[in-house]
């Protein structure tokens, strides 16, 4: 069901918090994070959900600049 809503970004909307929003939200963010590291670029989708997906999974800007510095440096 969740890969279903992959495109969605009215899944995030929302905050519903049951476990595949969750999961869901948890998934674009990696996924936001091995594009940026691996392939040099960020989705257009990333841009239209961020915000709800750092609430879903509780993170502050602060938070998710810290995830992103130390994903950043396992891979430099």
């Amino acid at each position: 069901l969740i890969i279903l809503q992959h495109h969605e970004f009215d899944y995030f909307y929302e905050i519903s918090g049951n476990n595949e929003q969750l999961a869901l939200a948890t998934l674009k963010l990696a996924e936001y994070m091995v594009e940026k590291e691996k392939r040099l670029s960020i989705s257009s989708e990333w841009d239209a959900v961020k915000e709800n997906v750092l609430n879903i999974l509780g993170l502050t800007s602060i938070d998710f600049e810290e995830l992103e510095e130390s994903f950043s440096e396992l891979f430099s």
